[in-house]
């Protein structure tokens, strides 16, 4: 449940805002991300907390355009006072309340916005989120708690507090306005299909006898890059650690008949994490998950749909461009499989067979590549343990695509 505190900062009047609903984002496109939780999740404004690892925080609270005083989010506020630090406190506020923040390097933790009208449950919140964080730091020691005036005392700036503002969601057409539309295009329907049946004249036979658009070769019409990056933008937005469950493996499968990725993410339950009930109605995944045993979860995400970005029609290269193009990139990996016109795909139009498994952070040198690479598989593993290097990181991905290499000369 949110707060609202009206208050005064740096001479400027302030409201600020209390228990948001956190979410972990990873890597990049954090403010794309951000407004795409916020729209699913029907929330009026959001904020980003964090640099290279973010979260965004939800909020009920509507903006204006030039809405004064600037609603603020005190957790985010909160984690940029703090931002080269793992601090956690129990703050007691003017109303009476006791509030429990949490943030790491600038990042607002998931579990780290709640309000509480007694201090007992504040401390119990406390002391769990310490034992999943053995590295952060109480900011008020062996005090029970800190008083709200001493943390708006603590040196910040203009900067400090304009990060920390709520941003407004984008705008929606009005509802009736979706029902006026509505209406218009039934009508305009109809009277277009009263004039095509006056007109019709093709036979019935002539027309069975057309032939249906092929789903694969549209797809191919499409920039691998617009197709690969709503797979990972599935990946991206998914938590690796929330309360006690891990994520072990995401996988996305292309989906030409639909023109969509289906993907599934497997979830395992650590020895202090909390009940599978509270967390997937944390993250929003009630009508999503399946339990595959006590300590396993299974989730099996939405369609995502993609961008419309045309594949440019341009001079193919020669064998050996793209073989060089390949050869530079291959660092960048761990396994690079691919041979000329060989392990070809008969469901992919008899294109070669591409593999590559690395960072997940090195998938975007793909991108760009000179030939069309239909990507259609892409499996995410998280290795608690792994080696770390050029090749190789925590995130680790899986890719394999179809190559359009019978235009290269």
């Amino acid at each position: 449940m949110e707060y609202t505190l009206e208050g005064e900062i740096q001479q400027q009047q302030v409201i600020w805002v209390f228990g948001l609903r956190w979410y972990a984002l990873l890597e990049a496109n954090a403010r794309a991300q951000a407004q795409r939780i916020s729209q699913q999740a029907g929330a009026s404004s959001w904020v980003l907390s964090g640099q290279g690892m973010s979260s965004v925080g939800l909020s009920n609270q509507r903006l204006q355009k030039s809405a004064l005083p600037t609603r603020v989010s005190a957790a985010a506020f909160f984690a940029q006072l703090f931002i080269e630090q793992k601090a956690a406190a129990i703050i007691r506020l003017p109303t009476g309340q006791y509030w429990f923040v949490a943030a790491q390097q600038g990042r607002v933790l998931v579990r780290g916005d709640h309000c509480f009208a007694d201090l007992e449950h504040a401390r119990e919140l406390m002391g769990s989120v310490l034992a999943d964080n053995p590295k952060m730091h109480c900011v008020h020691g062996h005090q029970e708690f800190l008083e709200w005036s001493a943390v708006l005392s603590m040196p910040s700036s203009a900067a400090t507090l304009m990060t920390a503002a709520l941003q407004r969601r984008k705008k929606v057409l009005p509802r009736f306005f979706w029902w006026l539309l509505a209406g218009g295009v039934i009508l305009t329907a109809y009277y277009l299909w009263l004039y095509w049946a006056a007109a019709q004249v093709v036979p019935l036979s002539a027309k069975a006898a057309q032939p249906q658009p092929d789903p694969v070769q549209e797809l191919f019409a499409q920039h691998p890059r617009a197709v690969l990056q709503s797979a990972l933008e599935v990946v991206y937005q998914l938590p690796v650690h929330a309360q006690g469950w891990s994520l072990s493996e995401a996988q996305c499968q292309l989906q030409p008949h639909t023109q969509s990725w289906a993907c599934e993410a497997s979830y395992q339950r650590g020895s202090a994490a909390v009940d599978v009930e509270t967390f997937v109605g944390q993250q929003g995944w009630q009508s999503y998950a399946q339990v595959v045993d006590l300590e396993q979860m299974r989730i099996t995400l939405p369609a995502t749909d993609w961008e419309d970005e045309a594949w440019p029609v341009t001079q193919p290269p020669t064998l050996f461009q793209f073989l060089g193009q390949l050869q530079k990139i291959k660092p960048a990996f761990s396994v690079m499989q691919y041979r000329h016109r060989q392990g070809l795909l008969s469901h992919w139009h008899d294109r070669s067979h591409i593999k590559l498994q690395g960072p997940l952070r090195s998938v975007f040198l793909l991108f760009d590549l000179p030939v069309h690479v239909q990507w259609y598989r892409l499996v995410l593993s998280v290795r608690a343990d792994g080696q770390l290097g050029l090749g190789h990181s925590a995130l680790d991905v899986v890719l394999e695509g179809a190559v359009n290499d019978a235009v290269i000369y």
